[in-house]
């Protein structure tokens, strides 16, 4: 692990509606599984070492 990523699990969102919900900087991305929230976090190393994603 890199540890630049922290995942924190909560009560509530106020998103039910789409949970399962993951919100990454304030953006919330919803019906999320463990698969493609780790979609999410390689996309965003991607564009962080400035890759195309």
């Amino acid at each position: 692990p890199d540890l630049n990523f922290t995942l924190e699990t909560v009560n509530c969102l106020g998103a039910c509606a789409l949970g399962p919900v993951v919100v990454v900087n304030g953006e919330y991305r919803g019906q999320m599984d463990m698969a493609k929230t780790g979609d999410v976090i390689e996309n965003i190393q991607d564009n962080v070492n400035g890759e195309k994603s």
